[in-house]
């Protein structure tokens, strides 16, 4: 490419000159030594080692390269030329453990695809982190995560800078947006009847969903869907839904504490224990040991969310969780797709949840 050419087009001078680089690699095999140097680069390129410096830095945050102390550059792997989407990020960060970031991040190094978080406590300063870059075409896509408060207004600006969005982590089908998501009713609908299948037949449930015709408004709605599906699948099976057997309960494992005691007080005969949330899984399984440690040798315990957290429990856990790794990495697929053409929006990709059974399950 001529620096007439790279002037005219509308990409940063690193990312043209990034691209550049890919194409120069193409002819490696991963472990190959690069042999050229930064000042190689910048005479050939006609641009600045600068330039050429971050353009490096760039390929060796998506490992595509790496450098060995004293024995130079190797090429890690081989990526898709041309491809190198840069993608803003709203709602989560690399410091946080977060399952669908892990699925975002595998996913954008495979796709040769850029990441630049956005952060902002408000939707002032979200704005500010991202329309500057998309008025000087610095991202070619937007994965929101969170902050789903201001999505409507982000969304209009996306929109009208015809800039392609993903909507991640939805709970709940939205009619004309693009987005993934998990069907929650679903989830717990199989969830209950492998905790059935298993030989439970009188299970209590602790939830922040505890009635179905509750008008609380403070109950999310993948709660109540949650909550929804635990029914219908007792419903199906001829299992009779007793409100006593019933709790309701917040988002801490203090709250799955207390809902267990009150469980345990009303003296009733469980074999089988349905939880929401998993953190309430911790302070429920503190309560037994308690006030009921036989029960904890007999008793099933089914955990929606991140099973992954109760490895530590050797008691008869059977782990539920969503795919909140493969969702991060679905998203990419999604808008990849739309930034390529290959979809139409609205693009919509629905994921069911997934049976973990843990080695200390029944």
């Amino acid at each position: 490419m001529s620096k007439a050419a790279m002037c005219k087009s509308n990409k940063p001078l690193h990312i043209q000159v990034k691209e550049l680089l890919l194409k120069e690699f193409s002819g490696l095999k991963p472990g190959d030594r690069i042999s050229k140097t930064y000042a190689d680069y910048s005479r050939q390129f006609d641009t600045s080692l600068v330039t050429v410096q971050k353009a490096m830095s760039e390929l060796a945050k998506e490992k595509i390269i790496a450098g060995k102390p004293s024995k130079g550059t190797y090429l890690l792997r081989k990526a898709a030329i041309g491809r190198n989407y840069r993608l803003g990020v709203i709602g989560v960060s690399p410091e946080e453990k977060d399952p669908i970031l892990f699925g975002l991040l595998d996913a954008s190094g495979r796709n040769s695809c850029t990441i630049e978080f956005i952060a902002g406590k408000n939707l002032k300063d979200l704005r500010a982190g991202y329309l500057e870059k998309i008025k000087n075409r610095e991202l070619d896509g937007m994965l929101l995560v969170s902050h789903k408060e201001y999505f409507p207004e982000i969304i209009d600006d996306l929109t009208e800078q015809s800039l392609p969005y993903v909507y991640v982590d939805s709970a709940v089908w939205l009619e004309g947006y693009n987005l993934v998501f998990i069907d929650d009713e679903r989830a717990s609908y199989e969830a209950a009847n492998y905790l059935i299948k298993k030989g439970s037949r009188r299970i209590a449930y602790i939830g922040e969903c505890d009635d179905l015709n509750s008008d609380d408004r403070n109950i999310c709605m993948w709660f109540r869907a949650r909550f929804r599906g635990f029914v219908k699948a007792l419903s199906e099976k001829k299992i009779k839904y007793e409100r006593n057997y019933t709790t309701r309960a917040n988002l801490t494992a203090m709250d799955g504490y207390n809902a267990m005691k009150i469980l345990l007080k009303r003296k009733i005969k469980m074999d089988g224990l349905f939880i929401d949330r998993s953190s309430k899984t911790f302070g429920a399984i503190k309560a037994m040991l308690e006030d009921a440690p036989e029960l904890l040798k007999t008793i099933q315990i089914m955990s929606l969310e991140y099973e992954d957290e109760l490895d530590s429990f050797p008691y008869r856990i059977i782990g539920w969780h969503y795919p909140l790794f493969e969702e991060g990495a679905e998203a990419i697929k999604l808008l990849v797709g739309l930034i390529e053409g290959k979809l139409k929006p609205p693009a919509v990709s629905e994921l069911s949840a997934s049976l973990a059974q843990k080695k200390y399950g029944g």
